[in-house]
């Protein structure tokens, strides 16, 4: 989910990760590594508001997987524009 807000000056990034994704240490290393990767992509983010939704198969998924997956979304998301 994505909401643009004109006077917004940075992106603020939220994500929402249940219970059936693993325990909280499983659920911790994914929004970890989420927010590195983001801290390496964040200029390619709009100023605005954004909620990644995490489904269980990230668990399973190393950092470069994850990192693949975030550049789509990111790409996806920049067309959008």
């Amino acid at each position: 989910m994505q909401v643009l807000e004109p006077g917004a000056e940075v992106p603020h990034v939220a994500f929402a990760i249940g219970r059936p994704v693993g325990s909280a240490v499983v659920r911790n290393r994914i929004r970890r590594r989420l927010r590195a990767l983001l801290d390496h992509h964040g200029a390619r983010i709009a100023p605005g508001y954004y909620l990644f939704g995490v489904r269980p198969a990230a668990a399973e998924r190393s950092f470069e997987e994850l990192n693949d997956m975030l550049q789509l979304i990111l790409h996806r998301l920049e067309g959008a524009r």
